[in-house]
């Protein structure tokens, strides 16, 4: 299953709102995530070991895809919306850690472009970067743990 955000952000100009409507996919995803970690129990291996690195999206600024754990092992990448949630589903499922995402969004008038790490919706002054909040209440970069 892939989650693809198809529309036009552009419309939406509130970057919170914009948060607000990933944090809604993103919660979707780690629900599937969970899922087929059930289905396929101990055939999924933990994000940190799996072999998967960090890698900007191709498309970005074209559209933002929310993928789930089985695309990301199939192709051995995905970028911070695909990774958290692969992470936040083994944390939850597999340990049973009370695990969530945190979104982090800031305006950059001087790079209204990708910057590595984080997608950019229009109108691409604002970059935002998903990471893993950990029932502690720490917060853990995947991102950068794969190599961003």
């Amino acid at each position: 299953m892939k989650i693809v955000l198809g529309i036009d952000t552009s419309l939406i100009t509130d970057p919170l709102r914009v948060a607000e409507l990933a944090s809604h996919l993103l919660d979707v995803v780690v629900e599937v995530n969970r899922e087929y970690m059930r289905q396929f129990r101990g055939r999924i291996p933990p994000l940190l070991q799996s072999g998967v690195k960090w890698r900007q999206e191709p498309w970005a600024g074209v559209f933002e895809e929310f993928a789930d754990c089985l695309t990301v092992l199939k192709r051995r990448w995905g970028d911070c919306d695909d990774v958290s949630p692969y992470r936040i589903a083994e944390l939850q499922e597999y340990a049973g850690e009370p695990a969530s995402h945190s979104i982090y969004y800031r305006k950059n008038p001087r790079q209204p472009h990708f910057i590595g790490g984080a997608m950019v919706l229009p109108p691409q002054t604002y970059t935002y970067h998903v990471q893993v909040r950990r029932g502690d209440g720490k917060i853990e970069d995947v991102s950068r743990l794969l190599g961003m």
